[in-house]
């Protein structure tokens, strides 16, 4: 789409003889895209690509014009295995996030974890991690993540990776594990399975994928998303049973346990803990957390990085945001399903879905934020000596701390202040 949203730039079909399934995307170099999913046979592989024979994984980078391939391989095999998510590093070398359902992938030379002393199979998966080259004509690595024994004690084991982000060349990687000897690195915030049941994990692999930066479980439960802040701390999306931080921000009244975290970028400590709608995360530029999920609506919410206000959250009529990009000038690209609620603006490139349509339907929506502080400054107390109250503006709340408590109170205006014309 143009910057104003009502004309397409381009948009093209990419496919083969069977279905073909999106499942994650980033910007590469020159504007270009590249994406991952699965595929059925006949999809176009371009020459000197990895791999040009059939695999039910693809991963594809398009040209910024839309016309052309730059490159175009299979990974994996022809087998079921499942591609969940990519990340991109600035040479434009792609990060795979896969579940395998065989031991077949191809795995390097060095690797972390070869998976060579155990049987992968329907009941028992591993999680997995592929580093394409930047120009998809080779692996840079590829690596299982696993433990072989199940944190129930009897049954098979499930460990599968949801999603990627790249620190520099390594790879951070979530998901969920019922394995009770996963990998985990000396200082890890969690280094135990908890309960019965799968377990969420953190780790972050060295550039060549031959061993753990760190490696940690997080809590019973899952991560879905996370992204990187410009200190490295990791925010995470999915389900804990860890306990709400102290001065925490929580949007959801009654609460179950925290959803979204911050982690160290050591992997060592959570900073916080707290629970929003929440299914995808990014950090602005000054790193404060933003959320997308649904609670009735879409909802895009914007916390301060340490998690204990909220600075900015809309409500999105019909919608179930499910992913976003961010551009450098904070403008947040959503995407995701939106029913005959969603509300497109004048000129939108499609106003409206057909009236034959009662399923949802894809939609794009592109939504700048405010900055997170607007206004701190102190505003004078009544009568002569009697000192300031401290104010600071973020977004729509305002916070007062009174002259004799380090406490805050947090106001929220019902609705937009609104000038009032002046009389003449």
């Amino acid at each position: 789409m143009n910057p104003t949203g009502n004309a397409l730039i381009y948009s093209t079909f990419i496919g083969g003889d069977g279905a073909a399934f999106v499942n994650g995307m980033a910007l590469g170099p020159g504007g270009s895209v590249i994406f991952t999913g699965t595929t059925g046979t006949g999809y176009p592989t371009t020459p000197g690509a990895y791999n040009r024979n059939y695999a039910s994984i693809y991963v594809t980078r398009l040209n910024s014009n839309g016309n052309n391939l730059d490159y175009s391989t299979y990974v994996g095999n022809p087998g079921p295995d499942s591609a969940f998510g990519l990340a991109a590093d600035a040479s434009g070398a792609a990060y795979i996030v896969v579940r395998p359902l065989t031991r077949r992938i191809r795995r390097t030379n060095g690797a972390f974890q070869r998976a060579t002393d155990w049987k992968i199979s329907v009941d028992s998966s591993a999680a997995f991690v592929t580093k394409l080259a930047p120009g998809g004509d080779g692996l840079a690595y590829s690596t299982f993540l696993y433990g072989k024994s199940n944190v129930g004690g009897t049954g098979g084991i499930n460990q599968r990776t949801f999603t990627v982000a790249v620190d520099g060349g390594r790879a951070c990687v979530g998901g969920s594990t019922t394995a009770g000897d996963f990998p985990v690195t000396p200082g890890a915030f969690n280094p135990s399975a908890a309960g019965t049941a799968a377990n969420g994990f953190v780790t972050k692999l060295d550039d060549g994928g031959t061993a753990p930066v760190f490696s940690t479980y997080i809590s019973p439960g899952f991560i879905r998303s996370l992204t990187l802040d410009s200190s490295r701390n990791l925010i995470l999306v999915g389900q804990t049973t860890l306990a709400f931080s102290p001065g925490a921000v929580v949007g959801c009244s009654p609460c179950a346990d925290p959803n979204v975290l911050k982690l160290s970028a050591d992997g060592a400590n959570v900073l916080w803990a707290t629970s929003f709608p929440a299914d995808a995360v990014l950090a602005d530029s000054a790193d404060a957390p933003i959320f997308f999920g649904r609670s009735g609506d879409g909802l895009i919410t914007r916390i301060t990085l340490n998690g204990t206000r909220l600075t900015y959250q809309r409500s999105v009529p019909g919608a179930r945001p499910r992913a976003a990009a961010m551009d450098g000038a904070d403008g947040v690209y959503v995407v995701g399903e939106a029913d005959g609620f969603f509300v497109t603006t004048p000129g939108a490139f499609s106003p409206s879905r057909p009236e034959s349509c009662r399923k949802p339907t894809a939609f794009l929506m592109k939504v700048t934020l405010p900055p997170p502080v607007i206004i701190s400054t102190v505003v004078p107390n009544s009568g002569p000596g009697s000192g300031g109250t401290p104010i600071t503006i973020y977004g729509h709340w305002v916070f007062f701390r009174g002259p004799r408590s380090s406490s805050e109170t947090a106001l929220r205006p019902s609705r937009r202040f609104r000038r009032r014309p002046s009389r003449r």
